[in-house]
């Protein structure tokens, strides 16, 4: 693998055979591919600590790929007449999962917008973000699509949808999309979903601190600054070993969702996980500061 004429990675040899047999038998065998890449990781902290780069490469699956995928499947069949796709003709959900997964996630945050766009969340838009979940199970079994779900269920245990119920639903909404109650903040707001609640006291001295979304009382050097100032240290991704999330208000860009990035939804994993990772508002983070 070559970026910008570098040798970067490589497959093993006997991947390498591997794949060099299918694209032949595919009539790709001389074809250069090309595709969309982002590095991550790499850091200095001195005292040998340093992290390697890593290249993540952006696949994407369109009718062209499937149909690739089709001939080189077919090209495989053995003597039982098995082939890698589907009855539909279509190829392993692994190969188009993350693509699905991300439609997924633009659908229901759409889905949400919509609902608390007016102000207030009525029966029938309950029952159709129910009917939603309910056809579309893997987005309802990871977070933030499970604390919805999860909500849903408390909501139609009783078979009736109270006022203060479809009003803590909307409050949940808003907090999961970043929007306010007026819906007249200009910026992609980041969401206060997974904050911790109470905010717990939060700690510098040997404590990890990680940083995601834009801050306003700087840049996220400054932050990293303020830190290491006070005896702490600076993570660049969320690891067992982190012990803050501080996630500014603004959204970044960057993010895999308009509201959530991989940093926030992994600290859920592992706070899940029962790890003590806490996850905080830059503006609880802000407090620490200035109390001392």
């Amino acid at each position: 693998m070559d970026v910008q004429g570098q040798t970067v990675g490589h497959l093993s040899r006997e991947l390498a055979r591997q794949y060099r047999k299918q694209l032949e038998r595919a009539g790709y065998g001389s074809t250069d591919a090309y595709c969309d890449a982002r590095i991550r990781g790499g850091w200095d902290r001195g005292e040998g600590r340093r992290g390697h780069y890593g290249v993540f490469l952006d696949l994407p699956m369109d009718d062209s790929t499937t149909t690739s995928y089709r001939r080189t499947a077919q090209a495989e069949r053995g003597p039982s007449g098995s082939t890698r796709l589907d009855d539909h003709g279509q190829p392993p959900k692994a190969l188009y999962a993350p693509r699905a997964a991300k439609r997924l996630v633009s659908e229901r945050l759409g889905l949400c917008k919509g609902m608390i766009c007016d102000g207030e969340v009525t029966e029938g838009e309950v029952a159709a973000l129910k009917r939603w979940l309910a056809g579309h199970p893997d987005a309802a079994r990871l977070y933030p699509g499970k604390t919805v779900a999860e909500r849903l269920l408390r909501i139609y245990a009783d078979g009736v949808i109270t006022p203060d119920e479809r009003q803590e639903l909307n409050e949940l909404l808003l907090d999961l999309t970043g929007e306010t109650e007026d819906h007249d903040q200009p910026l992609n707001l980041s969401t206060r979903l997974p904050f911790d609640e109470p905010t717990p006291t939060i700690l510098f001295d040997g404590h990890e601190h990680v940083f995601t979304g834009r801050m306003l009382c700087g840049t996220r050097r400054d932050c990293e600054r303020k830190v290491a100032d006070r005896g702490g240290r600076v993570g660049q991704t969320v690891t067992k070993r982190t012990n803050f999330l501080v996630i500014g208000p603004i959204a970044s860009s960057a993010w895999l969702e308009s509201t959530h990035g991989r940093k926030i939804l992994r600290a859920v994993e592992l706070r899940g996980e029962g790890l003590p990772l806490r996850i905080v508002s830059e503006e609880a983070w802000i407090h620490a500061i200035e109390s001392g």
